[in-house]
C-alpha cells in the first residue's frame, strides 16, 4: 500500500474546473454573440466570403431557362410549319376548287355550242322541209304544164309587147318583129309555142331553184326533164328557127 500511494504521488497534478472557475471549461459561444467566432467558416456551412448555392441555384436557373428557351422556339417552329402546311394544303384545294369550276365552265361551253348547232341544225332542217318542194305540187302542175289554157294568152300578149318593143320603143336596133293576129294560123301557133316557152320553162326554172336548195333530189330530175320536154318540143316544131 505504501508503494503504490508513492506511485500515484508522481503522477503530475492537473487542475480540473470547479463550479465558478472561468477556466476550468472551454469557451462555448453565447447566443448573440458573431457567429464567426464562435466556430470557423468551412465547405459545407458558407461564410461571409462567397454563396456557392447562389452559383449552383444560378447555373441550374440558366439552364432551365435555356431548355425553355429551346422548347419554345421548336413549338413556335413546329407552329411555323403546321401554318405553312395549312396554307399550303389550302391554296391547293382552292386551286383544285378553280380547276374544277374551269373545267364545269368549259363543259357548259361546249354543251352550249353543242345545243346551239343542233339547234340550228334543226331549224335549217326544218327550213329546207319547209321549202322543199312536194311530188303532189308537181303532180298538180301537170295539167297546167300541158293544157295550153295560160300558154296561148300569155304567148299572145307576149307578142304584142315583143313587137311593140322592136319597133316602137327606140331601144331595139336590129330586125323590127311584127306579129300579125291570133286569128291567123301563124299568129296562133306564135303564141301557142312562145307560151309554152314562157309559161313551162319559168315553172320548171323555179322548180328546179327549189329543189336545189333544199336538196330535193327527185325534184331536180323532174324539173330538169319538164325543161328538156319542153325546149324539145318547141325546137321540133320550129320555134327556135
Amino acid at each position: 500500500m505504501g508503494a503504490q500511494a508513492d506511485r500515484t504521488a508522481q503522477y503530475p497534478q492537473q487542475p480540473t474546473g470547479g463550479y465558478g472557475d472561468p477556466g476550468a471549461h472551454p469557451k462555448t459561444a453565447v447566443y448573440g454573440q458573431d457567429a464567426a467566432a464562435a466556430s470557423p467558416p468551412t465547405a459545407a456551412m458558407p461564410g461571409q466570403g462567397g454563396d456557392a448555392y447562389a452559383d449552383l441555384y444560378g447555373g441550374s436557373r440558366h439552364g432551365a431557362d435555356q431548355t425553355r428557351r429551346g422548347a419554345d422556339a421548336e413549338r413556335r417552329r413546329q407552329e411555323a410549319d403546321e401554318l405553312r402546311r395549312r396554307q399550303e394544303e389550302q391554296r391547293r384545294r382552292e386551286e383544285r376548287e378553280e380547276q374544277r369550276r374551269r373545267q364545269e365552265a368549259e363543259r357548259a361551253h361546249r354543251e352550249r355550242l353543242r345545243a346551239e348547232e343542233q339547234a340550228t341544225r334543226r331549224a335549217q332542217a326544218q327550213s329546207r322541209r319547209a321549202d322543199q318542194p312536194s311530188l303532189w305540187s308537181f303532180v298538180k302542175l301537170i295539167p297546167l304544164l300541158i293544157i295550153p289554157i295560160i300558154q296561148i294568152p300569155l304567148g299572145w300578149g307576149a307578142s304584142y309587147a315583143w313587137m311593140w318593143f322592136t319597133t316602137e320603143s327606140g331601144v331595139w336596133t336590129g330586125q323590127p318583129f311584127y306579129y300579125t293576129t291570133i286569128l291567123s294560123a301563124d299568129g296562133f301557133f306564135q303564141a301557142l309555142f312562145l307560151g309554152y316557152f314562157l309559161l313551162n320553162n319559168f315553172v320548171a326554172l323555179e322548180y328546179l331553184i327549189r329543189s336545189l336548195r333544199t336538196g330535193f333530189v327527185t325534184g331536180i330530175l323532174l324539173a330538169g326533164a319538164v325543161v328538156a320536154a319542153t325546149n324539145g318540143a318547141l325546137y321540133y316544131n320550129g320555134f327556135f328557127g
